[in-house]
């Protein structure tokens, strides 16, 4: 059973990576989440000016947008969703970043690659309670072929 919207927290990701936001989106949804992406720095502002964001997971540096020098989509999150919990995933740290990461409070910088699962594990540990899907209500799909019988 998939949690009711209500009561679970909104994910942001923000990544020009599809592979990565179509995976990790797909992950966290069949886990009873509520996830938008976020392709680029205009989508993100127009998505975080409508809604109140529980996480957000963002690479700050976005290879085609104005913001690959200085981070200034990190500082543009933080002025908006001030409220969010804050998960920094990148190719491209450094001193700077790590800075800015900390004035906005980021709770993890992770390079990438990361697998989803630990992703989920970053996401879930920054999650208010009460607004994290409980183990029940994760539609949890088995990929093992023993567990296929009983489903046929």
């Amino acid at each position: 059973m998939i949690a009711s919207p209500k009561s679970v927290g909104q994910i942001l990701l923000v990544d020009d990576d599809e592979l990565i936001c179509r995976s990790l989106r797909h992950y966290l949804v069949t886990r009873g989440y509520r996830v938008d992406v976020a392709a680029d720095a205009a989508a993100a502002d127009a998505l975080m000016l409508a809604s109140s964001y529980s996480v957000i997971v963002v690479d700050p540096y976005l290879t085609a947008g104005v913001h690959r020098d200085n981070a200034e989509l990190l500082e543009r999150v933080c002025e908006l969703q001030s409220g969010a919990t804050i998960i920094v995933v990148t190719s491209y740290d450094s001193p700077a970043l790590q800075q800015i990461a900390a004035k906005c409070g980021v709770v993890a910088l992770l390079s990438k690659p990361q697998s989803v699962v630990s992703l989920e594990r970053h996401i879930r540990a920054a999650m208010p309670p009460h607004a994290a899907p409980s183990t029940s209500e994760q539609n949890v799909v088995s990929t093992h072929p023993s567990a296929w019988k009983d489903r046929q």
